[in-house]
């Protein structure tokens, strides 16, 4: 997105026309254009309006349970009148939609008795951004400027927010100069919110560094490349005064891997009386634990309930994500247990933790015991869980449960291609290429493409099994299904011809392989002489050798020098 500065407001604008997108790099309409574009004149029912205006939480009800868009503007304008600005501002805050908060904004702003508002403005301007209505936003901040509205730190954090959510990072870290422009110094709020980004963006030392020139009043956007920085109107330093802010350089330190750093954060945030909060615990928790302080993260724990801060569900969840990575089962269970005893809800990461450390562990009766449960408080089972199980039952023998198990939780339901793929492998491994084709073909009624991983990994099942008749006519079955193969799909296929010793057509793969633009891998080309070799056919060997090093594939390692020499020798003999 390319901005650039009004010299004297200070606002946004670009040079050229606009058209709406959602893109930010288009452009959007004349306001005048906009609302029409956005509305659905769909009739539905519309609500009967008594004579005596309604309650807030009536005028709540009826809203949400109604469309907007279809409701007559004097309709609408009934519901809306007489509201005090902060019952207009739980009105915006409750619409579901951008299209709807921008219609009740737009009929607030209609009448005359409203007076324009920073408020109202920060509510519409974070709804088009979580959006990502990025020109749409820039028209009410515009808008903004025109009904004589100056943007606030909030104004300017709420879209230092929503720009970096939305992939925007720059961007968002561009309102920084804006904000000098404008003589607003960020308030710890801001601050925060620009801290954040740099440490969800990688950049530990320059989110630290922006932190400390904002502690001394100053603070420096070439930093950020933003340019000279600007100070404060009075010469006094800055102290954070909010959990938040400790919450966001804790967890910064630990996703640096300062672990000091994070401690002492923490006991700074103790003795500036900055009470901490279940996030800073739990942030802390998993910096020690990840770090190999386990005790220290115990401690913590004990800590917490000392000062009575209640833990939480994701506390616990750290907690088993901690003892699992160390195999300690019984951790483990004591934690999934615990959430639950305090009154707590497990959640879908609390019942991920548990299923994968039973079924790795072959705990078959405990996982059955834990999905029941799952399946009895009205929950589903994660679908990254499905392959684990599947896999338990498969490696325990029970095929006949891993059936029953996939017809009940995975046949008809939607599963990203890289999950499904694992469910198939499974199988796979196993040899089990007869259920693998069942999972394969019973994904057929859905109406998509399937997958290149789905293709490959059944390729794999038909290799192990030996069934290269099968494999080759499902590789001749991709494209008509609409999914070309990929490199794997010729290195899979190649590797397993030559194994069975089907070498014309290995090199006919090979080269349909190089046509269709791929560079074969070493391993690849490394079957093909091995499988020459093993034949007896030795100058087929060197050809496909002299063929590699053509195509710029160097032999790496010590496995392959010995094929050089091996290759060499039998040439010798054969002669």
């Amino acid at each position: 997105m390319n901005l650039q500065y009004l010299p004297a407001s200070g606002y946004l604008h670009r040079r050229s026309p606009v058209t709406a997108s959602s893109s930010p790099r288009k452009l959007s309409p004349p306001l005048s254009s906009f609302s029409p574009s956005i509305i659905n004149t769909t009739p539905l029912s519309v609500p009967k309006i008594s004579s005596k205006p309604p309650s807030l939480p009536s005028l709540l009800k009826t809203l949400d349970s109604t469309n907007l868009q279809s409701i007559p503007t004097e309709t609408l304008d009934s519901l809306l009148s007489n509201l005090t600005p902060k019952e207009q501002t739980v009105v915006l805050k409750s619409q579901r939609n951008w299209r709807q908060l921008l219609l009740v904004f737009n009929r607030f702003r209609s009448q005359i008795s409203y007076n324009p508002n920073p408020i109202h403005y920060n509510i519409a301007l974070r709804a088009l951004g979580k959006a990502k209505k990025w020109d749409e936003l820039r028209i009410y901040w515009v808008q903004m400027e025109k009904d004589g509205v100056f943007p606030t730190n909030n104004t300017y954090g709420t879209l230092i927010d929503v720009f970096s959510k939305g992939g925007l990072v720059k961007e968002a870290l561009l309102w920084l100069k804006h904000m000098k422009s404008r003589g607003v110094f960020p308030d710890e709020v801001t601050m925060n919110t620009v801290v954040r980004v740099l440490k969800d963006s990688g950049k530990f030392d320059v989110g630290e560094k922006f932190f400390k020139s904002w502690c001394r009043g100053k603070i420096e956007l070439d930093i950020v490349d933003l340019g000279s920085g600007w100070e404060q109107g009075f010469s006094r330093e800055n102290k954070p005064r909010l959990a938040a802010t400790y919450n966001t350089l804790i967890d910064l330190y630990g996703k640096a891997g300062r672990l000091q750093d994070a401690s002492d954060c923490f006991k700074e945030m103790l003795i500036s009386g900055v009470e901490p909060d279940a996030f800073t615990f739990n942030t802390m928790i998993n910096i020690c634990g990840s770090c190999g302080q386990l005790s220290e993260a115990e401690s913590l724990l004990e800590k917490m309930e000392e000062r009575r801060i209640k833990p939480d569900t994701k506390t616990y969840n750290i907690f088993m994500s901690l003892y699992a990575s160390r195999g300690n089962v019984d951790g483990v269970l004591r934690c999934y247990r615990r959430i639950r005893e305090i009154g707590l809800r497990h959640d879908v990461v609390s019942s991920r933790i548990i299923l994968q450390v039973l079924c790795e562990k072959k705990m078959v009766h405990d996982a059955e015991n834990v999905i029941a449960d799952i399946m009895a408080m009205g929950g589903n089972i994660d679908e990254q869980c499905l392959p684990v199980i599947i896999k338990m039952y498969i490696d325990e023998g029970l095929l006949s449960e891993a059936s029953i198990f996939f017809e009940k939780y995975c046949f008809g339901r939607e599963i990203s291609s890289k999950n499904y793929a694992a469910l198939m492998d499974a199988y796979a491994e196993k040899g089990c290429w007869k259920e693998a084709e069942d999972v394969f073909y019973a994904e057929m009624t859905r109406e998509r493409n399937k997958d290149i991983i789905e293709y490959n990994v059944m390729l794999k099942a038909y290799g192990k099994a030996k069934l290269y008749d099968k494999a080759l006519n499902l590789f001749e079955s991709m494209r008509n299904c609409g999914t070309p193969p990929d490199e794997c799909t010729y290195n899979t296929l190649i590797q397993m011809l030559c194994g069975a010793e089907l070498l014309d057509r290995a090199t006919e793969l090979l080269r349909n392989m190089k046509e269709a633009g791929f560079r074969p891998r070493c391993e690849t080309f490394s079957a093909i002489i091995s499988g020459y070799c093993h034949t007896g056919f030795v100058s087929g060997a060197v050809e496909v050798y002299q063929e590699m090093k053509a195509s710029g594939v160097e032999p790496m390692g010590k496995k392959s020098l010995l094929l050089q020499q091996y290759l060499w020798l039998r040439l010798i003999i054969f002669m």
